[in-house]
């Protein structure tokens, strides 16, 4: 049992760095929440209710893992895992630019981007993938493979 909790207290504390990759995501949904949407359909579809709870589930445990687990021993510095999270956060920031600069028609928010099919969903998890892989937080990249999947599906 001791050697649980000091396996617990090595890697278990509040991260700045998974706090910062969270918060740089959530920056466009602000102003999307506070903002009216145009052109919302009357009869929306239903989204499975089972996918749906999982990927809610899933979204909170892997924000929860990305600022509350960390190995201080083995934050990864490479710059593929920069460069992968500054082009991914690029595009969905270039994406919710689309959105807003069109009226804040929802229709683009499940818009191809070229050949890219749910854009707005997969950048902001390739994102999170190389945030979780950049601070070597292997139980975040698990929670988030559910979540990418889940959260796919009912784009």
């Amino acid at each position: 049992m001791s050697e649980l909790w000091k396996i617990l207290q090595e890697n278990m504390g509040i991260s700045w760095r998974g706090f910062l990759v969270v918060m740089l995501a959530m920056l466009p949904n602000i102003f999307y929440g506070i903002m009216s949407k145009t052109n919302v359909p009357e009869n929306p579809v239903e989204p499975n209710e089972m996918v749906s709870m999982i990927e809610n589930a899933s979204r909170g445990l892997f924000i929860i893992f990305l600022i509350v687990i960390w190995n201080k021993d083995k934050l990864d510095n490479r710059p593929i895992y920069f460069i992968g999270m500054a082009v991914c956060l690029l595009v969905y920031y270039a994406l919710w630019a689309r959105y807003f600069v069109h009226g804040r028609d929802v229709e683009y928010l499940e818009k191809n981007l070229w050949i890219i099919p749910v854009p707005m969903a997969i950048f902001p998890c390739l994102y999170f993938a190389f945030g979780a892989f950049w601070l070597h937080n292997i139980p975040d990249l698990v929670v988030l493979a559910v979540f990418s999947v889940c959260h796919c599906i009912l784009r």
